[in-house]
């Protein structure tokens, strides 16, 4: 994960791990940590807080970026006295693909 197997056996390692998906995001810090023994050394993993939220998800991102889009598009002067971009429905399948 990252390199993290390899990290410095004297020093701790805190990561965060931020994962969106498409309806939710997860967001995770963890703390990696060398303890020595006289015997062996370990590996201690500490997770420090987490967090969840079900309804901001990549699709969120994406309805707002094309609405800025559909904005901008409406606002150009070329368009002026034209129908909204959002009446046709071929222009609105490609505009959501490329958002």
């Amino acid at each position: 994960m990252f390199g993290i197997d390899r990290m410095d056996t004297e020093k701790d390692l805190t990561v965060l791990y931020y994962n969106m998906g498409a309806t939710d995001t997860e967001v995770s810090v963890v703390r990696y940590s060398a303890i020595t023994d006289k015997t062996k050394n370990f590996e201690h993993v500490e997770v420090l807080g987490e967090g969840f939220d079900a309804t901001l998800g990549g699709n969120d991102f994406d309805l707002a970026l094309f609405n800025l889009f559909v904005q901008k598009f409406n606002s150009m002067p070329e368009r002026k006295g034209k129908a909204d971009v959002k009446n046709n429905q071929r222009a609105v399948k490609r505009l959501l693909k490329e958002a």
